[in-house]
């Protein structure tokens, strides 16, 4: 049997707050902060202007010698990614990327029906 004194101190310890939980509070801050910018920049700004901007810079980056503006097609890249995170944020907003991943973790798949009921078993003789 467990000596109830040891018990209670792994109680306390596993209770009390660790250096980990701190950081997944800042963290969890900070991506509040950022996120808190991101609202406010697709109200200000809006995503169809960042389409437009991002399609510029890769036209624009298309059209140059390489060399000269790899910086276009630096700011097209990252143009790029913050589309595609915008829009993730969107989808997990909408719920639908929850529901893909409960998809996926769960092992039953949808197939044909078959109906095992009295009915389908019925012979007639």
């Amino acid at each position: 049997m467990a000596d109830p004194t040891a018990v209670k101190r792994a109680l306390a310890r596993l209770a009390a707050p660790h250096e980990a939980d701190r950081t997944v509070v800042e963290r969890a801050d900070a991506a509040r902060r950022d996120l808190e910018r991101a609202a406010t920049f697709v109200e200000r700004v809006g995503l169809p202007r960042l389409r437009r901007a991002v399609d510029r810079l890769d036209g624009a980056e298309r059209g140059i010698a390489r060399g000269r503006d790899d910086e276009r097609g630096r700011d097209a890249e990252v143009g790029r990614a913050a589309l595609a995170a915008f829009e993730r944020y969107r989808a997990v907003a909408r719920g639908e990327r929850g529901r893909e991943r409960e998809r996926e973790r769960d092992h039953f798949r949808s197939a044909r029906a078959t109906d095992l009921g009295p009915d389908s078993k019925r012979v007639n003789r």
